[in-house]
């Protein structure tokens, strides 16, 4: 292949890949700006009726304390 051959080619190419960067472009200008997530002011209620403790939610059952 001769060097202007390739140039061409390169040039087709070229002329592609900045008709896509323009549609990107394009799209990028239609779609609305990010949305930010709102959060509640005060914090949700635990899904738990009591409050934690520091015992155990379980029962030894091989030995152990019961």
């Amino acid at each position: 292949m001769s060097k202007i051959d390739e140039l061409e080619k390169r040039v087709m190419h070229l002329e592609t890949e900045v008709e896509l960067l323009k549609e990107l472009v394009k799209l990028q200008n239609k779609c609305p700006g990010r949305i930010v997530p709102t959060y509640p002011p005060t914090p949700l209620n635990p899904y738990y009726s009591k409050e934690p403790t520091l015992e155990p939610p379980y029962k030894f059952t091989c030995g152990g304390e019961e």
